[in-house]
């Protein structure tokens, strides 16, 4: 059970992100009657509808009593991102059983599937996919913010008309590490996060920095 100063936390922060949010706010009976996109061990995404646009977004609930110290963190780190090329957190409300993350929508899947049906990619898509997840990186690094969790099925893909190949868009800042929450801590070396079934050998032999492991994982996921 988690214990009282996270959930305040994760309060703050979710009263901070919507603050910062410029989407009407979302029918709360919606989640219970949208469509499933994927669940977990701790919650499910389901895809949601904006009441006044009707624009597609996906919803990320969350059971309050699993609140750990890292939602307080993707909260915070997420919705304070803006770029093409990274799914964009709208708003963040609470319920009295769940925390509801509401981001963009991507309508392509993830690479992680494209990858799976094709078996490898064409030299043009992969670099026109791995460009684009440099620029996300990039953006995310200048703005002090480590993934620290990159992998195929954190790159959701945006058909868009007219393009030779989908958009990709970096998802999934559950793992995330910002400078300026921790300073400090953040040249401290500590174990990769997430899975490493695809991770690359330095990270699975070794213990990496934050800023180091993401661009570990990069050479992992370019090479996968």
């Amino acid at each position: 059970m988690p214990g009282g100063s996270q959930h305040q936390g994760v309060e703050q922060a979710a009263a901070a992100a919507q603050g910062q949010s410029s989407t009407t706010l979302i029918t709360k009976c919606a989640a219970g009657c949208s469509q499933t996109l994927g669940s977990g061990a701790f919650g499910s995404v389901k895809l949601v509808f904006d009441v006044k646009s009707k624009k597609q977004l996906a919803m990320k609930v969350l059971k309050r009593r699993n609140v750990n110290k890292y939602l307080e963190a993707e909260i915070v780190n997420h919705s304070m991102l803006r770029h093409p090329h990274v799914v964009q957190c709208r708003e963040v409300f609470l319920t009295p059983e769940h925390v509801c993350i509401v981001m963009e929508y991507a309508n392509g899947g993830s690479l992680f599937d494209l990858v799976s049906s094709q078996k490898r990619l064409k030299e043009t898509q992969a670099r026109w996919f791995f460009q684009q997840l440099i620029l996300a990186l990039d953006y995310c690094h200048r703005r002090g913010v480590a993934n620290r969790d990159i992998k195929l099925e954190n790159c959701l893909l945006q058909n868009e008309e007219g393009l030779p190949h989908p958009l990709l868009k970096m998802c999934d800042f559950g793992y995330s590490k910002a400078d300026f929450r921790s300073a400090a801590k953040s040249q401290v070396c500590v174990p990769r996060v997430g899975k490493s079934s695809r991770a690359g050998p330095r990270a699975q032999a070794s213990r990496l920095c934050g800023w180091a492991s993401t661009a570990d994982a990069l050479g992992g996921t370019h090479f996968n």
